[in-house]
């Protein structure tokens, strides 16, 4: 009785974890999960549940998403600042405002050439998870029969870099391990299958702007006041899309490198700055982030999350064209390496690093709790993406099997036991093979 009141007080403690929290209060408790699918790394329960008494870990299937990263536009910080000096030479910027121009201007110098690039927040993810999994699974990586380690990685730029940080460190701790690491088009062909549904853009647009508007309660009277000494002439200029876009720039702040001075504020010098104080990157992110309120970031979040949801999700007004087109590759790929694996295959890893447009299908097609069909607006409030898909997101298949060859999998998402809603387990979060093969299966249309 004792174990079971404690297993019931466990669960009333993590509910507002599972997704029970109102999304303003998700962000008001860390405002930088505002930034949604821009967020760094955030894990809510790494707990590892053990194997039933017999089984042994054998070989692990993964998809990871690259860790942090540059921008990929500058139009993000460059369009906003015009309007800012606009606003400057008609004499209508507030103080507040000279300081966003001056933050903007930090985080614009800052991506000087590292468009899309890979920083050292998301190095440094990658090769944390990675020694987390060498160091949970140590047997994987000791089998004398199962050297190899299988990478293989979109062809951008950041997918590489990350899969290099991840394996450096498998291959540091193991030097016997036999990585092997392939990129190209050929195996973008399901590590990162194109597709497209053009006919999703303009209608998941209209319902993101509009929840944006919905959700701003003031119509943006506060932010243009504290803009502009003339709110009124300021709308005329800016337009309620210049908010979001310094939104997107304080999104992207978080991962960039910490303690980084831009090049900008050594060169503007105090009798050069014409009142523009510019700062490095954490003062830059930390004075856009007090530009907004709690309830104004999860207006913006709110509209994200809906938008990216109806593209890469399944959601009740566009279906799963995407998750079947995108995913389905990538799941058939999980299956037949997995076979490979398990009958008599030298692979200890087939690890693969793409973007978070092709993990997001494949843990719906999979059916992985929390990645069921919705619709658009509901995902907007619940399905906060800081949770479903932040930076370096990622999805570890764990292999067990017994003496008698039964084989066990358990699913990891961001480092969590999860399980799929509807899909009896063998033990725990541990599904037999034989039962969850036809499942996913199953799922590819």
């Amino acid at each position: 009785m004792r174990r079971i009141l404690l297993f019931v007080a466990a669960v009333l403690v993590a509910l507002p974890l599972c997704g029970q929290q109102p999304l303003e209060e998700f962000i008001a408790a860390d405002p930088d999960r505002a930034a949604g699918v821009l967020h760094v790394y955030e894990t809510f329960d790494t707990y590892d549940t053990p194997a039933p008494r017999g089984y042994k870990p054998l070989y692990i299937s993964h998809y990871g998403r690259h860790g942090s990263r540059y921008q990929l536009r500058t139009s993000v910080f460059e369009e906003p600042l015009k309007v800012l000096e606009a606003a400057r030479e008609e004499g209508i910027l507030t103080d507040e405002g000279r300081r966003v121009e001056g933050a903007l201007r930090t985080l614009l110098d800052e991506h000087i050439d590292m468009l899309g690039i890979l920083t050292q927040v998301g190095s440094v993810q990658h090769q944390d998870i990675a020694a987390r999994m060498i160091g949970n699974y140590p047997q994987v990586f000791r089998q004398k029969d199962r050297p190899v380690v299988c990478a293989v990685s979109s062809t951008s730029q950041r997918c590489i870099q990350s899969m290099a940080n991840f394996c450096t460190v498998l291959k540091s701790v193991r030097p016997a391990l036999d990585v092997r690491y392939y990129t190209g088009p050929r195996f973008m062909q399901y590590v990162a299958h194109s597709y497209s549904n053009p006919n999703i853009d303009e209608r998941s647009a209209q319902k993101a702007d509009s929840l944006v508007l919905a959700g701003i309660a003031d119509g943006f009277d506060r932010l243009y006041a504290n803009t502009f000494t003339d709110p009124a002439r300021g709308r005329e200029l800016a337009g309620w899309k210049f908010f979001q876009e310094v939104f997107s720039a304080l999104a992207i702040a978080q991962d960039l490198d910490a303690g980084v001075e831009s090049a900008t504020a050594v060169f503007l010098s105090t009798e050069s700055t014409d009142g523009i104080s510019t700062s490095g990157v954490r003062e830059a992110q930390a004075l856009l982030r007090s530009f907004f309120t709690a309830s104004e970031l999860a207006a913006f979040n709110r509209s994200e999350n809906a938008r990216l949801f109806a593209h890469w999700g399944h959601s009740t007004e566009f279906g799963d064209s995407f998750v079947q087109n995108a995913g389905g590759p990538l799941l058939r790929d999980f299956i037949d390496k997995a076979d490979a694996a398990l009958s008599g295959g030298d692979h200890a890893a087939d690890l693969r690093f793409g973007h978070d447009s092709y993990l997001t299908p494949l843990l719906f097609i999979i059916g992985v709790e929390g990645y069921e069909p919705r619709p658009m607006g509901q995902a907007g409030e619940s399905w906060p993406m800081a949770r479903y898909m932040c930076m370096c997101s990622n999805l570890q298949m764990i292999f067990y099997r017994n003496r008698t060859g039964d084989v066990l999998v358990k699913l990891r998402r961001n480092e969590s036991d999860v399980t799929i809603p509807g899909l009896e387990t063998a033990s725990g979060p541990f599904y037999s093979w034989s039962v969850l093969r036809p499942y996913l299966l199953g799922r590819i249309k």
